[in-house]
Parts: C-alpha cells; structure tokens; sequence
C-alpha cells in the first residue's frame, strides 16, 4: 500500500509515526528488500542525534542556503537515521530545521545496517555527489532560463562568483582582423627546423627542393598534400607544375 500524499496546507502528513509497525514490500529484483526510502516516518527533530564523527561540515552559509530551499519547496529529501535514532544521512537539513523551528520532520531508517554499512554510508552519501559534473552549456540555458522567469538563482546554491565565471565571454579588446605589426627581428629566419615532439616545420618555401630536404632528412613522406580545393598550380623552383589533379606527380611518388 502506497502512503497517502499529503493534502495542500498540510505539513509532513505521510507514512507512519515511530512506534508503529513498519510494512514490509514484496521481493525486489527476486530479493525480500526492506529499502529505507520505502517507508517514511515522521520524528522529532530535537530526539535525533547527530553522527559523532561526521566528517561533512555545514557552514552557517550553506545551512541558510539549506533553510531557503525548504522554505520555498517545502521537505523534499527525508533525513536517513539508524534504528536508534542516530542521524546517518541529512545533518544539514536538521541543522536548517533548527533554525526555522520545524519540530517534527520526515525520517526513512536504516533497518539491520552493521555498523560498517552505517559509518561508510555517512561518507559515501556526500562523496558519490561530489564525484558529479555540470554539462557547462545545459547549465547556462537552464540558469538563463531561470533568469527569465525571474528566479531567485541564489535558491539553487550557485555562487555570484561561479556564475559571473559560468557567463564570462572571451572577447578580446582587439580588433579579431587587425594583422599586427611585424617584430623588428623575427624569432624565426628562413632555413630554422623546429621540434615538435615526433613532428617537424621548417621556415621556408615549400616548392624549393632544398628547402623540402632539410626538413625530410632521410625521410619520405607517405603522402603529398598539394592544393587540389583552389585549382591552383605552383611550378616548384626548378621542379614541374603541380597542378590540381588526383594523381601526383612522378616525383612524389617516387
């Protein structure tokens, strides 16, 4: 039996209350599962105890940012706590209920978890979310989006900082088609072969054949890149005509 949804108006009005006897559902996947999230429960918040060792701080920031959202959305995520009431997943959200004087909040229990289950889930329930990622240009659209409607962007616990970063163009103050001024003396002069890891540029012109044989050295090239896309010819210093034709010349494939 699926618990009733709570009416308008009505404030954590689902699943029982402690002290009642918990339902058990059907085989999941051909195994008997008692899953926590199955089976919402409502307590006081001033009875549950927090994980001694929980290593997550909460800022008075980001508990603020917590208390917001619940005040615009209302409760969305239950607190997750052993079956002696210690707080396993959800220590923000009942810090942020303490500020705004909620006293009775919804709970799911962790039923037969060893105590290896329960101090790893303390840790993995704040790393496994870390460990995602934002797709940069769907999260500019959906932040556009929510600025057209006018929404509060601080309510999604975005930064000014992170955003100001998120929208930042990289428009340059130049002109993008102005062609610099030459330097007075070029790093490169004609004849320097450069290294780049396994490659090789020469400075130089590429029809001249003593040009093209500093650069190969003992090497010969598999393929000949001419410029078959313009139709123009070169006629190489002492060489033949490259023209655009699909067979190159004897030359270069020699």
């Amino acid at each position: 039996r699926v618990p009733t949804p709570p009416k308008r108006g009505e404030f954590f009005s689902f699943g029982p209350k402690k002290g009642t006897q918990p339902r058990f559902l059907p085989p999941v996947n051909g195994n008997t599962q008692n899953w926590p999230a199955f089976e919402v429960e409502r307590r006081q918040a001033s009875a549950l105890k927090p994980f001694k060792n929980n290593a997550r701080t909460h800022s008075k920031e980001q508990v603020a940012q917590i208390a917001a959202s619940i005040t615009e959305w209302g409760w969305t995520q239950p607190v997750l706590v052993d079956e002696d009431d210690g707080v396993i997943a959800g220590h923000g959200r009942l810090l942020a209920a303490t500020s705004l004087g909620v006293t009775e909040i919804p709970v799911v229990v962790a039923r037969g978890w060893s105590e290896a289950q329960t101090r790893a889930y303390v840790l993995a329930d704040n790393q496994l979310a870390l460990n995602a990622g934002w797709d940069e240009n769907l999260l500019r659209v959906e932040i556009g989006a929510l600025k057209d409607l006018d929404f509060d962007l601080g309510l999604t616990g975005f930064g000014d900082e992170f955003l100001a970063d998120l929208f930042k163009t990289d428009e340059g103050k130049t002109d993008p088609d102005e062609i610099p001024a030459p330097e007075a003396r070029a790093a490169t002069q004609a004849g320097d072969v450069w290294l780049l890891g396994a490659h090789r540029i020469i400075c130089g012109d590429s029809t001249d054949k003593a040009t093209v044989a500093a650069l190969l050295g003992k090497d010969k090239p598999h393929l000949m890149v001419t410029d078959p896309p313009y139709g123009w010819n070169a006629i190489p210093a002492g060489g033949p005509r490259l023209a655009s034709t699909r067979t190159p010349p004897r030359w270069a494939r020699s």
